[in-house]
């Protein structure tokens, strides 16, 4: 049967065969982007039924783009060596089974080790797909089709927290990975049956890519998220923080040492000679970071106001209408007055955005949150096409594959150090406020604040130990670890828009209005 669908695909028209390879790396693509956004809402639930711990919780959803962050760069490269079909096919392959394993998982290791799989497995595909989509389509289309491809992606990332919220609500969320494999089948299919085969690989293709700069800094981001990640339960200043910390500026260093004499860098570090390109890059960076906000709504709107996780799923959703309708407008916008005032107007929203989450203090309504979510979504709408152009205005045709690789790495690279360092401070300001709530009253004074641990999402243990005491001093942990977790939600708001305004700080003084420089 597979045969025979093959040979159907393969007679097609040069023109019907160019839509339906379309149609193939639209839905890929779309998966990258809706396993970053599917996650989130199910995180109670998937905390209740494994027995996850606060850290492990954010590994699940941070070792997806740490995978994609550590090897995105080597993935490029390895698409324009080796030919894009057969990365892409591989990485269709790996995310398929990666998503099968996740599905499966029975415990907390088995689920973060998928999810590092399938981030690897998205970090070949991802780049293979739009360098295929522009091999495809003659230029008098490119745009077109680049429009479709850029916009499909956006709803679907959209679209992630009510996917994740349905299955997780109804059904389960192992089915949030089980809809990935028909997807990647599908995929599959049309990219072989659609797509001519890359040409022949040359045998001196490896002496062209720079194996000790890949891995040197896939090590050096690894490091540093891995310390970022659990420092705050290590300690700051225990053995294991200080061997990573290390470890992690050593391999760094390196790359640095190797990258800057290799004959094709990973990263070329002439391009951040430019004022506008680094600007850029920092607000690339800087905008992930803080996007990894939403992580914890999914926690915030379930387990402190009450809603389930498809009601979570759609209240997320409100902050993705923007998101979908503005680009455009501000493409607009910078094209005509240049990139600063809509990146800026966006930074400030984005601003506003967090300090409404962190001064809310209703406990039981979503309803007084609405302008802040739509002021988010109005913010990355506004910002994320005007810093992609004026990052790639300043640099030259034959320096845009790798100028579009390193930004594209920092946007990952922001949301792994965003999910690292925003989890850190929440779970940190929460575990000692809840230790000084506990400390305060006399029946709860002697009760060790690591056993609740996961009680919010009613994990296991943290139930069974609650139900162990008198009703008194159960009501009053359990208020306490409540009141703690809103606290630590706040500060780590706070944080956020501290972040965000200072790189607004930045884009105003550093970004150019009109005249942009360039790089020879």
């Amino acid at each position: 049967m597979f045969e025979r669908w093959l040979q159907k695909a393969q007679g097609l028209g040069e023109g019907s065969r160019r839509w339906w390879s379309l149609f193939a790396l639209v839905v890929s693509f779309s998966m990258i982007m809706i396993d970053q956004t599917v996650l989130p809402l199910a995180l109670p639930t998937i905390q209740r039924q494994l027995g996850l711990s606060n850290v492990a919780l954010q590994w699940t959803v941070n070792a997806y783009m740490l995978g994609v962050a550590a090897v995105v760069l080597a993935g490029g490269r390895l698409a324009d060596l080796v030919g894009r079909r057969p990365i892409f096919c591989i990485g269709i392959i790996l995310f398929a089974l990666a998503s099968i394993s996740a599905a499966l998982a029975q415990n907390g290791n088995w689920l973060i080790a998928s999810r590092a799989w399938q981030g690897i497995a998205a970090a070949l595909m991802g780049p293979a797909a739009v360098a295929l989509l522009i091999d495809i389509f003659p230029p008098g289309q490119r745009g077109k089709v680049m429009g479709i491809f850029i916009a499909s992606s956006a709803l679907c990332l959209s679209l992630g927290p009510i996917i994740g919220g349905f299955f997780t609500n109804y059904l389960s969320w192992r089915y949030i990975f089980w809809l990935n494999v028909p997807l990647s089948g599908a995929a599959f299919f049309l990219t072989v049956a659609c797509i001519k085969p890359s040409e022949p690989v040359e045998e001196s293709v490896w002496e062209h890519f720079a194996t000790r700069s890949y891995l040197t800094f896939g090590l050096g981001v690894t490091f540093f998220v891995i310390l970022f990640m659990q420092a705050p339960s290590w300690g700051w200043l225990s053995l294991p923080a200080a061997l990573f910390s290390c470890l992690g500026l050593i391999t760094i260093y390196l790359f640095y040492r190797i990258d800057r004499v290799e004959e094709n860098p990973a990263i070329d570090l002439s391009l951040f000679a430019v004022r506008t390109f680094l600007c850029a890059c920092v607000v690339i960076f800087a905008l992930q970071l803080v996007l990894m906000v939403t992580v914890f709504w999914g926690l915030y709107f379930q387990n402190s106001l009450g809603y389930s996780p498809m009601q979570a799923g759609w209240i997320t959703s409100i902050s993705s209408i923007p998101i979908v309708l503005l680009p455009i407008f501000a493409g607009h916008i910078s094209d005509r007055l240049g990139p600063r005032l809509p990146i800026c107007l966006g930074l400030l929203l984005m601003t506003f955005c967090f300090l409404w989450f962190a001064g809310h203090k209703s406990a039981t309504s979503y309803q007084p949150l609405i302008p802040a979510l739509i002021a988010f979504g109005c913010g990355i709408g506004l910002i994320n096409s005007p810093v992609t152009s004026a990052a790639m205005s300043t640099v030259p045709p034959a320096k845009r594959g790798v100028a579009s690789g390193t930004s594209s790495a920092l946007r990952w690279l922001g949301g792994t150090a965003g999910v690292a360092i925003l989890g850190s401070i929440l779970n940190r300001i929460q575990f000692h406020t809840f230790e000084s709530l506990l400390a305060s009253n006399p029946m709860t004074a002697d009760l060790s604040p690591g056993v609740f641990e996961g009680l919010l999402s009613r994990k296991h243990g943290a139930a069974s130990a609650i139900s162990q005491l008198k009703a008194g001093a159960a009501k009053w942990v359990e208020g306490s670890l409540h009141d703690a977790f809103l606290t630590a939600f706040r500060v780590m708001n706070l944080a956020a828009a501290a972040i965000a305004f200072i790189t607004f700080l930045l884009a105003y003084f550093w970004l150019r209005q009109k005249k942009q420089e360039s790089i020879s």
